[in-house]
């Protein structure tokens, strides 16, 4: 199967997802995925430019939000192909760029594309493309870029993977049970995610918790993400119910 047929599924699977397969050009709209992780400060610069659309003036906070989107534009195209067609698509830097809206990676594009594993492969050539290829370089890069923690940027990586899966979930209705449990072996097979968070089993479905908090409720808007970490047992207790009612009325 091509590369391009398989970025096809996912956008027809999950609409909202801006993909694209085609040679990197001189468009400014798009910035290489290499310069960014190998220049902490050209990240530095984009976050920081960031900001006031993010609300913010603080680098750190920036940087976060900047990680989380990242992460979950790249895991998207590789958790949807593996999930859709049983691929790996090969996920190097230097065979991607992003484009950016209001301050946040909101797009991906394949320069090169191509597809490193097939025939089912398993979790841990997932995690070699998406994580050990990819993003644990963007962690890398913006620790460098601002100080910021690296337990807090691995808890944007975690969410920002769960994210992706959760992606798929309506779509793909009748693997519900299969999808969860395919998530929860990756994030067992990788310490850096299981630290992260961990997956709240609620009937066929489940919840994220994340174990750092991204900083979003530091920004103008002083918002609070679903999965956050500063959330009271009272309000993950008041989450899971609502899931369990919204799958009751399902029924």
């Amino acid at each position: 199967m091509e590369t391009t047929q398989v970025v096809a599924r996912i956008t027809d699977t999950v609409g909202y997802l801006r993909i694209e397969v085609a040679p990197a050009g001189e468009d400014r709209e798009w910035i290489s995925c290499a310069e960014l992780i190998s220049t902490p400060a050209r990240l530095a610069a984009l976050a920081t430019a960031a900001g006031p659309q993010l609300g913010t003036d603080e680098l750190d906070v920036a940087l976060s939000l900047f990680v989380q989107g990242y992460a979950f534009r790249v895991a998207a195209v590789a958790v949807g192909a593996w999930l859709l067609e049983d691929v790996v698509v090969d996920l190097e830097p230097a065979r991607m760029e992003v484009a950016l809206a209001k301050g946040r990676p909101n797009a991906v594009r394949l320069t090169d594309p191509a597809l490193v594993g097939t025939g089912e492969p398993g979790v841990d050539a997932l995690l070699g493309a998406l994580v050990d290829g990819h993003l644990a370089s963007v962690v890398d890069s913006a620790h460098e870029a601002g100080r910021v923690g690296r337990a807090l940027l691995w808890g944007d990586v975690g969410a920002s993977v769960a994210a992706a899966f959760a992606a798929f979930v309506d779509p793909m209705a009748d693997r519900r049970l299969e999808v969860r449990r395919q998530l929860e072996e990756l994030v067992a097979a990788r310490p850096e995610l299981a630290q992260s968070g961990e997956v709240v089993p609620v009937g066929e479905r489940w919840l994220w918790q994340r174990n750092a908090c991204c900083l979003w409720f530091k920004t103008a808007s002083a918002y609070r993400c679903q999965d956050c970490s500063l959330a009271t047992e009272d309000e993950r207790l008041l989450r899971i119910e609502s899931l369990r009612q919204e799958q009751a009325s399902e029924a």
